[in-house]
């Protein structure tokens, strides 16, 4: 695709936390208010995507970022950073990653995760990730210093595996964990901050560099302007946010420092952990594994007659039998949801045929992916799969004006997900 040129339509990609969309809602809006042309969110799927001319905008990690932005040329710029509320963050654009325990812990300090189960949100990811590394290298730690090891897709997945006693600790981004326990208040309840890793710059709004100075430049002066704009403070509040700050790529030197010294230390993955790997290639399949040349996902909500549905059948239209897709519900239905069925006919997808399905322990050790919707702690985990939780509001009850916007949710991280697959 070619860069956008006149009135055309941007393409604002998120690479961050689902919890955070209303605020890039609200920024790709006012982005295409002060530019005067369409600015349409959307949930990325690769970081290649700036080059390629599939993204124009968006917020992604500095981790990410530092990768990009050391290619030559590279195909990003970034334009300012939020600085959050809080005495904490010093009115800087930096963040912290915060390790949580359940509240009824007997860990009380980073020293004692000495063999403790861990959860992160994926290897890409700075806050959950390489922060974690570089702050166990420099307390002396090595591989095999945390006990078993799970990757949880999100930090808000990552939460709720702590909260419920099947990890014993994680860190998260501390903005991220905020807004969680804010919103969740039996989560705020039920686990207890040890300390931080930290702080880090925080996530930077980046402009592909193939954009014209002066639209950079717009966009950079109209989210500096935000924090001193009454109509802004409502969307900026629910990210904790207190102005944006312009920033430069020299901010995210400490992160490139951090990278170097993992790197240095021979420990660049937290999944690496003390052989284990070596351990299941010498052991091989388990016994009455089902091998499969595509992989298979499995949506679970509670009544597996709204979101779980749309999540499979938008997956399946995609994937076009690249992935096996399936669906249950902790507490299933007797029916479909009757606006689902509609607002999903809209894309010329039928479900009037399917009906809610129970959830099973089989299905999920059938699964390499499975993303739950609301349905709490009903889901098994079990070691080797992929867990995402995707926050998503219930369409029960709600007109199919609501559902709609509730499937175009569905389709954006449906769509990332089949990328990250690929």
């Amino acid at each position: 695709m070619t860069a956008p040129q006149g009135g055309g339509p941007l393409r604002f990609a998120s690479f961050l936390a689902p919890n955070m969309l209303p605020v890039y809602w609200f920024l790709a809006a006012r982005i295409g208010e002060r530019l005067g042309r369409p600015v349409e969110l959307v949930v990325g799927s690769s970081f290649d995507q700036f080059e390629a001319g599939d993204a124009d905008l968006g917020v992604i990690c500095g981790l990410p970022y530092v990768w990009l932005a050391d290619r030559h040329p590279a195909p990003v710029e970034p334009l300012a950073a939020p600085v959050l509320d809080g005495d904490r963050y010093g009115g800087r654009p930096v963040y912290f990653s915060d390790v949580i325990v359940r509240r009824d812990s007997p860990i009380t300090r980073l020293e004692e995760l000495r063999g403790r189960s861990w959860a992160y949100n994926e290897p890409a990811s700075h806050s959950g990730h390489t922060v974690t590394l570089y702050t166990l290298v420099r307390m002396g730690a090595r591989p095999g210093f945390l006990g078993p090891v799970l990757q949880a897709g999100y930090h808000q997945r990552a939460i709720r595996l702590v909260a419920a006693g099947t990890v014993d600790a994680a860190a998260i981004d501390s903005q991220v964990l905020a807004i969680e326990l804010r919103d969740h208040p039996r989560l705020a309840d039920g686990l207890r901050v040890i300390g931080a890793f930290g702080p880090s710059t925080i996530q930077p709004v980046v402009a592909a560099s193939r954009l014209p100075d002066r639209l950079k430049d717009q966009v950079r002066e109209l989210l500096v302007d935000l924090g001193d704009d009454p109509s802004a403070r409502a969307a900026l509040d629910h990210g904790f946010i207190r102005r944006f700050a312009p920033v430069d790529d020299a901010a995210y030197d400490d992160i490139r420092g951090m990278q170097a010294t993992i790197e240095a230390a021979g420990w660049t993955s937290l999944s690496h952990t003390g052989g284990e790997a070596a351990d299941r290639q010498r052991q091989g399949p388990s016994q009455g594994a089902i091998v499969r040349d595509v992989p298979e996902v499995l949506f679970v909500c509670v009544h597996n007659a709204g979101r779980s549905q749309m999540a499979a059948a938008l997956l399946d239209h995609h994937a076009k039998g690249r992935v096996q897709v399936r669906s249950a519900g902790s507490d299933p239905a007797d029916r479909i949801n009757p606006a689902v069925v509609a607002a999903m006919g809209e894309w010329g997808i039928d479900l009037s045929q399917e009906l809610p399905k129970p959830l099973t322990d089989e299905s999920v050790k059938a699964a390499d992916v499975v993303v739950t919707m609301g349905c709490g702690d009903a889901c098994p985990i079990y070691p080797g799969r992929r867990y995402e939780d995707w926050e998503l509001p219930d369409p029960a009850g709600q007109p199919v004006e609501v559902v709609r916007r509730i499937r175009d949710d569905i389709d954006l991280r449906v769509r990332r997900l089949l990328a990250d697959l690929q």
